[in-house]
């Protein structure tokens, strides 16, 4: 991925509790964006009164040749029965749905084929799914293949494409298009440097709700990179992204509150999201986290850090990761 992109597998804010579509038609778009596959433990509850969602309606559907089922036929084998993936069964379904132009299952079965899950490794069988469906016009297909040529999966890197690529799907209002390309700005891949242009890109992703959007905005506006130097307004945009579970979003407000930049000084939200960052961030995230944390508990000892240890529980068990 691009530095540290935001990428569309499971990285969009959260599931809604109602919605006025069809089940089938909403786990297409949903899914087809990129929601983690995790996400499918939760779609039934969802959509309880749709009985497109039975696992025999869909099979059924698939059997005779409905693309939609097939593509969910293949992603909730990705979740398998009683939590059991079986991605070799997936990659059948989304085969038969990809034959049909369905767009979605292209892209995932091209995600599935770059990492090998499935299917053995094909990297150039992947690049020509998504670029079928990216000369289609296809948002997400375009972001994907972009971030492809960025990382070397399509072959050897190319910034200048990647770029032309997610700049058609932020053009077509993708929020990770518009907040990958934000990077290429910000970095000078693919196109000039302009950091200000990244701002507005990642503001149009923020302001439509997206966490790597609020998160991103937020750095440029605490680094005065492209925008003023505005730590509270910063802040506000941590917190944001920080609720939504993005642990980097998590790791920075930890620290503005720690230091009382863009905050007031308040060292029990401090180590609530400097734990949380140590909990759910990568390695780095993680290992930056824990050292100020033992900071934190050398300065003020562990007793007056417990309420922002419990926060931090009670917000794991809210989110259901406790």
């Amino acid at each position: 991925m691009i530095l540290p992109l935001s990428h569309p597998v499971g990285e969009g804010g959260g599931l809604p509790t109602s919605h006025p579509e069809t089940s089938m038609s909403y786990l297409v778009r949903l899914l087809a964006g990129g929601v983690a596959f995790a996400a499918l433990l939760i779609a039934p509850a969802l959509a309880a009164d749709a009985p497109a969602l039975d696992p025999k309606a869909l099979v059924k559907a698939a059997d005779a040749n409905n693309a939609e089922a097939q593509f969910l036929v293949g992603l909730l084998a990705l979740q398998g029965e009683a939590g059991k993936a079986d991605p070799a069964k997936a990659v059948k379904w989304l085969e038969r749905a990809a034959a049909k132009n369905h767009h979605a299952a292209r892209v995932m079965l091209a995600r599935l084929t770059y990492a090998g899950i499935g299917v053995a490794p094909n990297p150039r069988r992947a690049t020509w799914l998504l670029r079928s469906s990216a000369e289609a016009g296809y948002a997400e297909a375009q972001v994907t293949l972009g971030e492809a040529l960025i990382d070397g999966r399509a072959g050897r890197p190319d910034p200048l494409q990647a770029a032309r690529w997610i700049e058609k799907a932020a053009a077509q209002g993708r929020a990770e298009g518009q907040i990958d390309l934000g990077r290429l700005y910000q970095s000078g891949q693919g196109v000039k440097r302009d950091p200000a242009r990244a701002v507005a890109l990642f503001r149009q992703a923020a302001e439509a709700g997206h966490p790597d959007g609020q998160l991103n905005l937020a750095m440029a506006q605490l680094k005065g990179e492209g925008v003023e130097v505005d730590p509270a307004a910063a802040a506000r945009l941590l917190a944001k992204a920080a609720e939504a579970g993005r642990p980097a979003a998590q790791f920075n407000l930890g620290l503005l509150y720690a230091l009382g930049t863009g905050v007031e000084r308040d060292p029990a939200q401090a180590v609530k999201w400097l734990s949380l960052a140590g909990s759910l961030g990568d390695a780095d995230i993680r290992s930056r986290a824990r050292a100020h944390l033992k900071e934190l508990t050398e300065a003020r000892g562990s007793a007056a850090l417990a309420p922002g240890m419990e926060a931090a529980r009670q917000w794991l068990v809210a989110h259901g990761q406790g």
